[in-house]
């Protein structure tokens, strides 16, 4: 009996395999499902799903975070793992709006951002409850 695995006929199947399958390239759809919640008046937790299976074009890489402030210029930018599926932004500003998209990459590059979302953050509690102590104590 003939041993068909011999060393060129593995050669012959990587070569075959390698030169007629699909090369990755960029997604060609953003992520889904895209949600946030405020952990805080300062901290954002945001969540996503990949791209749907046939518009991932590849195995997904990297997830691009873009994230602007409506009250200032400030601009906020994060790169995650393919891997992780969720991230978590401090150091915000409470009671200010934010907008982001979110973009999945392959090693080929990256695909199209999400539609923006937007999220204002809560009001700081404690900020709140000291002003109106303060305006109590001055205006009496």
């Amino acid at each position: 009996m003939r041993n068909i695995f011999n060393l060129t006929n593995l050669l012959v199947l990587a070569r075959h395999l390698f030169f007629n399958s699909v090369m990755p390239a960029v997604p060609s759809a953003p992520p889904l499902a895209i949600t946030e919640s405020p952990l805080s008046p300062n901290t954002l937790q945001i969540f996503w799903s990949p791209p749907s299976l046939d518009r991932q074009n590849g195995i997904v890489t990297d997830y691009f975070i873009n994230i602007s402030v409506t009250e200032t210029t400030e601009r906020i930018q994060r790169v995650v793992s393919g891997a992780i599926l969720s991230l978590n932004v401090s150091s915000l500003h409470a009671d200010y709006t934010y907008h982001y998209m979110i973009a999945a990459g392959t090693i080929q590059g990256m695909g199209p951002y999400s539609s923006s979302r937007s999220v204002r953050m809560p009001e700081d509690s404690k900020l709140i409850t000291v002003y109106k102590l303060l305006s109590f104590c001055f205006c009496c």
